[in-house]
Protein backbone atom coordinates (compact mmCIF):
# COMPACT_ATOMS: atom_id res chain seq x y z
CA UNK A 1 0.00 0.00 0.00
CA UNK A 2 1.23 3.49 -0.84
CA UNK A 3 1.87 5.79 2.14
CA UNK A 4 1.02 9.48 2.02
CA UNK A 5 1.93 12.06 4.66
CA UNK A 6 -0.58 14.91 4.70
CA UNK A 7 0.44 18.12 6.45
CA UNK A 8 -2.73 20.16 6.81
CA UNK A 9 -4.19 22.26 9.63
CA UNK A 10 -7.62 22.98 8.11
CA UNK A 11 -10.19 20.39 9.21
CA UNK A 12 -12.37 20.89 6.12
CA UNK A 13 -9.50 20.46 3.64
CA UNK A 14 -8.11 17.59 5.70
CA UNK A 15 -11.44 15.77 5.57
CA UNK A 16 -11.68 16.22 1.79
CA UNK A 17 -8.06 15.08 1.23
CA UNK A 18 -8.40 12.13 3.58
CA UNK A 19 -11.62 10.89 1.97
CA UNK A 20 -10.34 11.30 -1.59
CA UNK A 21 -7.05 9.50 -1.00
CA UNK A 22 -8.45 6.72 1.19
CA UNK A 23 -11.13 5.94 -1.40
CA UNK A 24 -8.26 5.35 -3.84
CA UNK A 25 -6.76 2.80 -1.44
CA UNK A 26 -3.91 4.97 -0.18
CA UNK A 27 -2.66 4.88 3.41
CA UNK A 28 -2.78 8.34 5.00
CA UNK A 29 -0.80 9.70 7.95
CA UNK A 30 -1.82 13.14 9.17
CA UNK A 31 0.32 15.85 10.73
CA UNK A 32 -1.15 19.21 11.65
CA UNK A 33 2.15 21.10 11.98
CA UNK A 34 5.48 21.13 10.19
CA UNK A 35 7.39 20.03 13.30
CA UNK A 36 5.04 17.09 13.85
CA UNK A 37 5.42 16.13 10.19
CA UNK A 38 9.22 16.14 10.34
CA UNK A 39 9.18 13.83 13.36
CA UNK A 40 6.81 11.41 11.61
CA UNK A 41 8.81 11.55 8.37
CA UNK A 42 11.99 10.57 10.17
CA UNK A 43 10.26 7.50 11.64
CA UNK A 44 8.35 6.23 8.61
CA UNK A 45 8.79 6.05 4.83
CA UNK A 46 6.29 7.95 2.68
CA UNK A 47 5.79 7.77 -1.06
CA UNK A 48 4.33 11.27 -1.19
CA UNK A 49 4.34 14.22 1.20
CA UNK A 50 1.36 16.49 0.60
CA UNK A 51 1.74 19.82 2.38
CA UNK A 52 -0.47 22.87 2.73
CA UNK A 53 1.99 25.75 2.98
CA UNK A 54 -0.61 28.25 4.19
CA UNK A 55 -0.58 27.47 7.88
CA UNK A 56 2.75 25.89 8.73
CA UNK A 57 5.16 27.33 11.29
CA UNK A 58 8.33 27.12 9.20
CA UNK A 59 9.24 29.30 6.24
CA UNK A 60 7.67 27.28 3.37
CA UNK A 61 10.78 26.94 1.21
CA UNK A 62 12.85 25.80 4.18
CA UNK A 63 10.30 23.07 4.92
CA UNK A 64 10.40 21.85 1.32
CA UNK A 65 14.20 21.70 1.47
CA UNK A 66 14.09 19.72 4.73
CA UNK A 67 11.67 17.20 3.25
CA UNK A 68 13.61 16.91 0.03
CA UNK A 69 16.71 15.98 2.03
CA UNK A 70 14.67 13.25 3.74
CA UNK A 71 13.15 12.25 0.39
CA UNK A 72 16.55 11.43 -1.07
CA UNK A 73 16.86 8.73 1.57
CA UNK A 74 13.42 7.23 1.05
CA UNK A 75 12.48 8.16 -2.55
CA UNK A 76 9.40 10.24 -1.77
CA UNK A 77 7.90 13.18 -3.65
CA UNK A 78 6.74 16.51 -2.20
CA UNK A 79 3.51 18.15 -3.37
CA UNK A 80 2.65 21.70 -2.33
CA UNK A 81 -0.90 22.87 -1.74
CA UNK A 82 -1.20 26.64 -1.40
CA UNK A 83 -3.67 29.42 -1.91
CA UNK A 84 -3.09 32.28 -4.30
CA UNK A 85 -1.36 34.51 -1.73
CA UNK A 86 1.68 32.20 -1.93
CA UNK A 87 1.68 31.95 -5.74
CA UNK A 88 4.83 34.09 -5.77
CA UNK A 89 6.61 31.20 -3.98
CA UNK A 90 5.82 28.65 -6.70
CA UNK A 91 9.07 28.96 -8.68
CA UNK A 92 11.11 28.93 -5.49
CA UNK A 93 9.22 25.87 -4.22
CA UNK A 94 9.79 23.96 -7.43
CA UNK A 95 13.49 24.90 -7.42
CA UNK A 96 13.72 23.67 -3.80
CA UNK A 97 12.48 20.24 -4.86
CA UNK A 98 8.68 20.23 -4.90
CA UNK A 99 7.34 17.85 -7.54
CA UNK A 100 3.94 19.54 -7.98
CA UNK A 101 2.08 22.71 -6.97
CA UNK A 102 -1.68 22.56 -6.44
CA UNK A 103 -3.58 25.82 -5.97
CA UNK A 104 -6.50 26.18 -3.57
CA UNK A 105 -9.31 25.69 -4.01
CA UNK A 106 -8.78 22.40 -5.79
CA UNK A 107 -10.88 19.53 -7.05
CA UNK A 108 -10.40 16.27 -5.07
CA UNK A 109 -10.02 14.31 -8.32
CA UNK A 110 -7.30 16.71 -9.48
CA UNK A 111 -5.50 16.20 -6.17
CA UNK A 112 -5.70 12.42 -6.48
CA UNK A 113 -4.42 12.55 -10.07
CA UNK A 114 -1.45 14.68 -9.02
CA UNK A 115 -0.61 12.33 -6.14
CA UNK A 116 -0.80 9.27 -8.39
CA UNK A 117 1.32 11.01 -11.05
CA UNK A 118 4.30 11.51 -8.72
CA UNK A 119 4.25 8.07 -7.10
CA UNK A 120 7.19 5.85 -7.91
Amino acid sequence: MQNILVIESSSSYLQMIDLSLKQAGLNIEIARTDSEALVVAKQQKFDVVLCDLDKIGTEPIQLIKQFCILAKDNDSSFIVIANSKLQNKKQEAMAAGAAQWISKPFDPDELLNQVLAVMH
